[in-house]
């Protein structure tokens, strides 16, 4: 679980490869829970798919992270697409709105 050592591209390999295990984590669990709770599709992000795309965020600089951040990204936009409406990330003011914290009256999206 540490940091990835060595030259770019292997960083950059690396790190495309976590991102296609978090990303398949992602779409597993909106397929599992899509037809059967909302609500726990909205919560699992923030409790356990989030924490760990969080944990290989923190451990490069933002120009080795940026693809594998991109790609999470992307993973959960569509998981939250599933659990409110289609257009919710389509107004950049909706969209500002959506990923402010909880206690700023927000959605607590936090990709």
């Amino acid at each position: 679980m540490g940091a990835p050592v060595g030259d770019d591209n292997y960083v950059r390999a690396f790190m495309d490869n976590k991102a296609d295990q978090v990303v398949r984590q992602i779409s597993k669990t909106l397929d599992s829970l899509r037809s059967r709770s909302l609500q726990s599709l909205h919560s699992l992000p923030h409790h356990c798919l989030t924490p760990r795309a969080d944990h290989w965020l923190q451990l490069l600089p933002p120009r080795l992270s940026h693809q594998f951040g991109a790609a999470v990204d992307v993973a959960l936009e569509n998981l939250f697409r599933v659990c409110h409406t289609d257009t919710v990330f389509d107004e950049a003011l909706l969209r500002r709105r959506v990923r402010l914290p909880i206690r700023k009256n927000g959605v607590g999206i936090r990709t």
